[in-house]
């Protein structure tokens, strides 16, 4: 096999896999409300963020919530600015994520 052939090989894999994640992950993303105790804290810290206008110290019901790093909130902020606070925007930043994951392993 010949390198040209391996590397579009390897990159036609890694479109396929993309779009493959894209699909799975994106389709029926909002049909289900936030039920998880993870995805529903997460919601709920990013609107308090919202609220008070502060992305940079994080509160759960009022108290200083540092439990996961400012990176996914801002990223769920980005979310928000385009499809607003919904559960779609809530959850498209944790499966963008795990598409990069999983393209940085291949």
């Amino acid at each position: 096999m010949q390198i040209a052939e391996y590397f579009f090989n390897r990159r036609a894999a890694l479109a396929l896999l993309i779009v493959a994640g894209l699909i799975m992950g994106l389709v029926r993303l909002s049909a289900a409300p936030l039920i998880d105790s993870d995805e529903a804290t997460y919601a709920r810290v990013f609107h308090e963020s919202v609220e008070r206008g502060d992305f940079l110290t994080f509160t759960k019901r009022g108290g200083p919530w540092l439990e996961k790093p400012p990176l996914y909130f801002w990223l769920m902020a980005g979310s928000a600015a385009l499809f607003g606070e919904t559960e779609f925007a809530m959850r498209l930043p944790a499966v963008m994520l795990a598409i990069v994951s999983r393209c940085s392993r291949t």
